[in-house]
């Protein structure tokens, strides 16, 4: 048996109308600024004969795999977490790229996606890259990057501040 993340699962009626109420409205995201540093220059086609593992597409292609069955698609904003740890992107290219995405809270609220989930009973399989499908197309994208390593917390606030200013945020 496969555990998500995250589940809909029995969370306390209390807790679930905090969460819920933490991004009123759907107000659209803030229009992401200007870069701030030209693109980096890349080596001439034949400087290397290695595969290109440093191109946007590939790295897409990578997160793309690293993805498993069944698990909602995040791949283009994990590709783009990933380019950013990887010093490929600055934080404002990455804001700037993530914000493009005008991905809206979650529907239970953005408070939501950052509920840790307990790991499941011995002998059970968890694979924490499994993203539930409820997710997609919103800023669970964001939030699955930030489960997954590819972002701080603090970094992962930010641009969340910077998405969704009419949520809560602690």
């Amino acid at each position: 048996m496969v555990f998500p993340r995250a589940t809909l699962g029995h969370i306390p009626i209390a807790i679930g109308c905090m969460l819920s109420s933490g991004c009123p409205g759907e107000s659209p995201p803030v229009a992401p600024a200007a870069p701030t540093t030209a693109p980096r220059a890349t080596a001439p086609p034949d400087a290397t004969h290695a595969p290109d593992t440093q191109s946007p597409s590939a790295t897409a292609s990578v997160a793309a795999s690293n993805i498993p069955p069944g698990s909602g698609d995040y791949s283009a904003v994990l590709a783009l977490a990933t380019r950013y740890k990887n010093a490929e992107l600055s934080f404002a290219q990455l804001q700037e790229q993530i914000l493009a995405r005008r991905l809206p809270p979650h529907k239970l609220g953005d408070a939501y996606l950052m509920i840790p989930v307990p790991k499941p009973p011995p002998g059970s399989h968890f694979d924490p890259r499994m993203m539930p499908k409820d997710w997609e197309g919103s800023w669970g994208e964001v939030a699955m990057s930030f489960w997954l390593g590819k972002l701080t917390r603090a970094e992962y606030d930010k641009l969340h501040r910077r998405a969704h200013p009419d949520c809560v945020h602690e």
